[in-house]
């Protein structure tokens, strides 16, 4: 019963881990770039990364997570009526 909608807990755990990978990237690449252009010291630089990585990784994982089980359990609700 559920696996019905397609999207099993393993799945959801995946495509979130993915998202929050892509996040990361994205956000270290311009995080970096941003802060080197306006002359912030390295240090401080990866110190804010860091951080902001960690934010938008946690947040991207999080909202995936919840948009796709919410996402199933509507798929699943709508097979199941007549």
């Amino acid at each position: 019963m559920a696996q019905a909608s397609g999207i099993g807990i393993q799945d959801n755990f995946y495509q979130s881990a993915i998202s929050a990978g892509i996040a990361v990237g994205i956000t270290a690449i311009i995080g970096f770039v941003c802060f080197m252009i306006f002359g912030s010291g390295i240090q401080e630089t990866m110190q804010w990364v860091v951080t902001l990585c960690l934010v938008s990784g946690g947040a991207t994982f999080a909202g995936v997570a919840v948009g796709m089980s919410a996402g199933a359990k509507r798929e699943r609700s709508l097979a199941q009526t007549p």
